[in-house]
C-alpha cells in the first residue's frame, strides 16, 4: 500500500476514476472516455507505483484495474474521507 498523502491530486482522482469505471485504452492516448479518462502517461506512473495494473484478457481490450495495493490504497483514501465528513 502507498499512503494517500504521498500521490498528486490526479493520482488520487484517477485511483477513484479506475475503482468506479471499467477504463480501456482507446486510440487517442487515454484510458476511458470523457468525462472518465486518464493519459497512458498517468497511468503508466500509478503501474509503476504498483497500484494499478494492465489486464489484457478482456475482449474490449486493454483495461486498467487496482491492484491489491490499489484497492488498499483507495479504502484508506475512502475512510480519510469519511473520517473527515464525520468531524465536520
Amino acid at each position: 500500500m502507498i499512503d494517500p498523502r504521498s500521490l498528486t491530486a490526479a493520482e488520487r482522482v484517477a485511483v477513484e476514476m479506475i475503482h468506479d469505471h471499467d477504463l480501456y485504452a482507446n486510440a487517442s492516448g487515454y484510458f476511458g472516455r470523457r468525462p472518465h479518462r486518464i493519459t497512458r502517461a498517468l497511468a503508466a506512473g500509478l503501474i509503476g507505483n504498483g497500484l494499478v495494473r494492465l489486464d489484457t484478457i478482456g475482449a474490449k481490450g486493454s483495461k486498467l484495474t487496482l491492484t491489491g495495493a490499489g484497492v488498499m490504497t483507495y479504502n484508506v483514501m475512502l475512510e480519510r474521507r469519511q473520517q473527515q465528513a464525520r468531524r465536520a
